[in-house]
């Protein structure tokens, strides 16, 4: 973890380059630009009100809210993953040209997304502000909880980036399992409806342990529990430890495969 401090530090000017440019390139030919980020999440929240309030009500009170809460970060973790799997292929042409830490390229992937979320955080406080539920004192955990979601996410994307430049069928098999992870994750519903003798297992997911903890800051208005704090940054730091241990056992080939 000292180690991409110093990454991030030495070649802060070159990570912001590279978010800028995936920035540009991405929206470049839309006429809405980056509102498509923002747009997505809510379009989605829009048909799941619909469906879970008058097709098969669930008796959420704020149900919009309870929705934006895990959808959008679950949209910047989708998006950087996906993304980020296929960085370092898509960046082959200036992998070859000239050498820099390979772990920039990654990072530069979560920062571009991150600017997009830090969007919609936005948004979603002032949602919550103009729907009367307010923002709590709870709101100074937020930082922690964003930081522990970038991560995890780079962790993964070290891992997927890393393995998907020697195999290509990578990026189908995170489709495949982003789906399912959407799924497995309580974002249109709320934990209490999973039964009681699988909840522990599905707490595991720490993406469900996420969802929770912004709920609970945003919406509820409670502090998060010590035990899922502690487990959120176990699992952020571990996952990012081992993302970035496959990552580097492969780096040494990235020039010659991409």
């Amino acid at each position: 973890m000292i180690s991409l401090c110093r990454i991030i530090i030495r070649h802060w000017d070159l990570i912001i380059g590279l978010a800028v440019k995936d920035l540009k390139v991405k929206y470049k030919s839309a006429f809405l630009g980056f509102l498509w980020s923002i747009l997505t999440p809510l379009f989605l929240a829009f048909i799941f009100f619909i469906v879970f309030t008058r097709i098969i009500p669930m008796g959420i009170d704020k149900y919009p809210i309870f929705l934006l809460c895990a959808l959008f970060p679950w949209n910047f973790m989708q998006l950087s993953i996906s993304s980020g799997t296929t960085s370092i292929v898509t960046s082959g042409n200036l992998i070859k040209k000239i050498y820099f830490p390979r772990e920039a390229i990654p990072f530069s992937v979560i920062f571009s997304n991150a600017y997009n979320f830090l969007l919609s955080i936005l948004i979603l406080l002032a949602i919550l502000m103009l729907s009367g539920v307010g923002i709590t004192l709870k709101i100074i955990y937020l930082p922690l909880v964003i930081l522990c979601q970038m991560i995890l996410t780079l962790g993964m994307i070290f891992l997927f980036s890393g393995l998907h430049t020697y195999f290509r069928d990578v990026k189908y098999i995170v489709e495949i399992f982003l789906l399912g992870w959407f799924y497995l994750t309580p974002i249109f519903y709320p934990l209490e409806v999973v039964p009681e003798s699988l909840r522990f297992l599905y707490m595991v997911n720490p993406m469900a342990v996420l969802v929770n903890m912004y709920r609970e800051i945003l919406l509820f208005g409670v502090w998060p529990g010590v035990l899922e704090t502690g487990y959120l940054i176990l699992s952020s730091i571990f996952t990012c430890a081992i993302g970035l241990f496959v990552f580097r056992k492969y780096e040494p080939i990235f020039a010659d495969i991409v």
